[in-house]
């Protein structure tokens, strides 16, 4: 059953009953039920709890604060943020909302998205045209060379393992950082993805030698497992600020407004610890 429903995975993967593993490897199980029960508001009976993870909300635009572990965009009745917005908004007999950007799964943070056709558009062209400002929070491993840097190393999705790989004939990608704290074996660093490639900033992290803490796809299984000493069993990934750009004159009200997310009690928890260790 597990395996049937690609809820068996290794560095991210869904494996097959006969897939080999090599020793020491680390294989991650998705209990559908225990998860569920640690987002306990997205039960089926509770779904309009949704509300409490919305950030801001008007006419045009709902902003909400994507809880790790919930999928963006799911199947019509599952359990994805999509999903609840949009029955909830069925329910009110009004329009549906439609997302503009999507996060990795276990990413948290910022998700827009559009209550009308008219605005959707404008946002999804500001979007396209790499016009919509996005900062995360990311913990990597060891400590950083430089107080800030660039990266640019064109990226290419590998259509066999599905992971993001650097390559040369790749899309162009470019993410800036800068360090924020640094602790015993690790670094919180801010990103900016001037890109929207997939996993764009797991990849370009992990290029430098500083893949994301409990990343399970690109980073070692030795890192992975020290990361679940720490209590992270996914990606320390989160979207804190996404700003919209002043072109949006249609829109005064929004233009340039910028929407902020609280780091979740557990990342923040994780932050806690390992300042209290580095005293």
């Amino acid at each position: 059953m597990l395996f049937d429903e690609g809820r068996v995975l290794q560095r991210g993967h869904p494996l097959k009953p006969l897939d080999a593993l090599a020793e020491g490897e680390v294989v991650q199980i998705e209990d559908e039920e225990s998860n569920l029960q640690h987002f306990d508001y997205f039960l089926d009976a509770q779904y309009e709890n949704v509300s409490s993870l919305i950030l801001y909300q008007d006419e045009h635009l709902i902003v909400c604060n994507k809880p790790k572990g919930l999928l963006t965009v799911g199947k019509e009745k599952g359990h994805s943020l999509s999903s609840y917005l949009r029955r909830a908004a069925k329910e009110k007999g009004e329009e549906l909302p439609s997302p503009i950007n999507r996060l990795d799964r276990n990413t948290s943070g910022v998700v827009l998205f559009g209550r009308d056709s008219a605005f959707r558009a404008a946002l999804t062209k500001a979007w396209e045209e790499r016009n919509i400002h996005k900062e995360y929070l990311a913990l990597v491993y060891g400590k950083m060379d430089a107080s800030e840097g660039e990266i640019n190393q064109p990226l290419r999705k590998d259509i066999i393992s599905g992971e993001v790989v650097v390559d040369p004939n790749g899309k162009p990608s470019h993410t800036s950082y800068t360090v924020l704290e640094e602790y015993e074996g690790c670094t919180l660093v801010r990103c900016i993805p001037h890109t929207g490639r997939n996993h764009q900033i797991r990849v370009h992290l992990a290029s430098i030698g500083h893949p994301i803490v409990g990343d399970f796809v690109y980073a070692s299984k030795e890192q992975v497992l020290e990361a679940a000493k720490l209590g992270i069993y996914d990606s320390f990934l989160h979207c804190e600020i996404t700003s919209l750009p002043m072109s949006l004159t249609a829109y005064p009200a929004l233009a340039g407004k910028t929407f902020e997310a609280p780091l979740p009690t557990r990342l923040e928890q994780v932050l806690d610890a390992l300042r209290a260790k580095h005293l």
